[in-house]
């Protein structure tokens, strides 16, 4: 009987290590990935060594997380709290609940708005009518999403529980399919693509396998540490844990799964899909193995068009539904550990919704109104297929912040590995010391600080700005002033977070934590 328990234990683990790491940076970010490093063999490359140092790091934070084991949320402000000390424990916290979170609901909003209108492509609307579709959807389903939260979790629990089979359904087949279409379409062979802008034009963004610049093999990082970010949420799963003894392997052979399982549809979708991207290669699947092109106005091509945009839209509506649940734990965690105040002794669901809703709104609102701006315009007409495009119509601030926040989500945990590091040292907190957590943890550290490092650099600098080929290298404007956007919204965000963070501190100089204590109403979620 104790065999079978664990047994079952370790499969519900190896689970459910799955299903949170697996999401959204495979649907979305290879294409991305291909994009940055120019050579479908070096994404390839870039995914494997990744995936290689994020194994690691769950045998990591098995450490990390054990410091709650006796009390506290397994969240990135709680360790940091104990690790570092409280204000930086705070200030990760504001960062993680009030942007980082938002932004990533704001991403998966903006590509179910997205998908939508492709089905849609050939219309013509003015830039301030893209806007107003935008806006007006995605606080909508802002607001729905919290709502669902307020009256009844388990809906948003449920939700999930289904989107955890559901997304593996699309990739089980692209992994499949990739393999099967592989052609001289595909981005292993064709060497680049034509994409549209948002001003009517067309460009080619060109490839190939036998390029393999030392400065490529830098560029791709970002999207992969995007795709990897959902480890940290599985970590915590030791506390409840019957056998302890099969958490580790449980984790760790999860993520190893998941980490060849990333390389395997990496290469069958280089493999299918013209631009490296999902929904491509399965519109290509769908249209009978034939890349599908806007102007195609044959009815497998619409049928292909909208069954690819359907499936994406449910994805899209379950990775925002899902941050939008973990929004709204994450800052009821917060506030239960005190890691911020608020105005009142008592704070209830309601509150957090409104909260939750009015720091979403607002980014989202900004990133739409930025994108709009920068690429349509106000005025201008375009296509929808010019307008949406992910790599340079209005969403492309959001995915360039996205991709970004992946990295100060890794900026965080390099700061919590170093606190843990030096623990060993000081023995600060109580922890269940793994073995080799010193070496594995120095590695890590320094792969990942590369990683970030260069991830921000290859959004900070276009690769055109590089090469410095054509009349897209000044920096200033290149890519749809990619760069200049990037440094302002960033500063935006840190400052913002500065700012809430000050007032936080100002705040504790006025009230005792003690007397009163601050609660939620409603039983924690956690």
């Amino acid at each position: 009987m104790k065999n079978k328990g664990k047994l079952l234990e370790f499969l519900t683990l190896f689970a459910m290590t799955i299903g949170s790491v697996v999401g959204a940076g495979v649907y979305f970010k290879n294409k991305e990935i291909l994009f940055d490093t120019r050579n479908p063999i070096i994404a390839i490359i870039l995914w494997i060594i990744v995936g290689s140092v994020c194994v690691s790091m769950v045998y990591l934070f098995l450490e990390i997380a054990s410091s709650t084991k006796n009390g506290g949320s397994g969240t990135i402000g709680v360790w940091t709290k104990l690790f570092i000390n409280r204000k930086v424990g705070s200030f990760f916290a504001i960062l993680n609940a009030f942007f980082y979170l938002p932004v990533m609901q704001s991403m998966f909003i903006s590509f179910f708005i997205t998908f939508i209108l492709m089905m849609f492509s050939t219309v013509q609307l003015k830039g301030i009518h893209f806007l107003l579709i935008f806006l007006t959807t995605g606080i909508a389903i802002i607001i729905i999403n919290a709502l669902i939260n307020v009256f009844d979790l388990s809906i948003s629990r449920k939700y999930q529980a289904f989107g955890t089979i559901f997304k593996f359904i699309p990739l089980a087949i692209a992994l499949i399919a990739g393999v099967v279409l592989f052609d001289q379409n595909g981005a292993f062979l064709s060497g680049g693509i034509n994409i549209t802008n948002p001003t009517g034009g067309t460009s080619k963004v060109e490839w190939s396998t036998n390029n393999f610049n030392p400065l490529l093999f830098f560029r791709g990082f970002g999207g992969i540490l995007f795709a990897f970010d959902g480890f940290i949420f599985i970590c915590n799963s030791q506390r409840k844990a019957k056998y302890k003894d099969v958490v580790p392997k449980a984790l760790i052979f999860g993520m190893i799964f998941v980490s060849v399982f990333y390389t395997l549809i990496a290469v069958s979708l280089l493999m299918g899909s013209p631009d490296g991207s999902i929904g491509a290669l399965l519109e290509k699947l769908f249209n009978g193995g034939k890349v599908l092109s806007s102007s195609d106005s044959s009815t497998l091509s619409r049928v292909a068009n909208i069954l690819t945009s359907v499936i994406i839209i449910i994805i899209c509506s379950i990775g925002a539904n899902n941050l939008s649940y973990v929004s709204f734990v994450v800052i009821e965690s917060d506030v239960i550990d005190k890691l911020y105040l608020t105005s009142q002794k008592n704070i209830s669901a309601k509150r957090i919704a409104i909260i939750q809703v009015s720091v979403a709104t607002a980014i989202y609102s900004t990133f739409i109104l930025v994108g709009t701006l920068a690429t349509v315009g106000l005025t201008n007409t375009a296509t929808v297929e010019q307008a949406v495009s992910s790599t340079n119509g209005l969403i492309y601030p959001i995915q360039i912040i996205a991709t970004s926040n992946a990295c100060l989500s890794f900026i965080m945990i390099i700061t919590l590995i170093i606190g843990a590091l030096f623990n060993r040292k000081t023995n600060k907190v109580e922890v269940e010391k793994k073995k080799g957590f010193v070496v594995l943890g120095s590695i890590a550290a320094c792969c990942l600080v590369l990683f970030v490092t260069m991830s921000l650099f290859t959004i900070l600098v276009p690769l055109d700005v590089i090469n410095k080929n054509n009349n897209n290298s000044n920096w200033f404007t290149s890519n749809y002033y990619q760069g200049p956007l990037f440094i302002l919204l960033t500063l935006l965000e840190l400052g913002s977070v500065f700012i809430f963070w000050c007032i936080q501190e100002k705040r504790r100089k006025k009230y005792d934590l003690e007397n009163p204590e601050i609660q939620i109403i409603a039983k924690p979620t956690v």
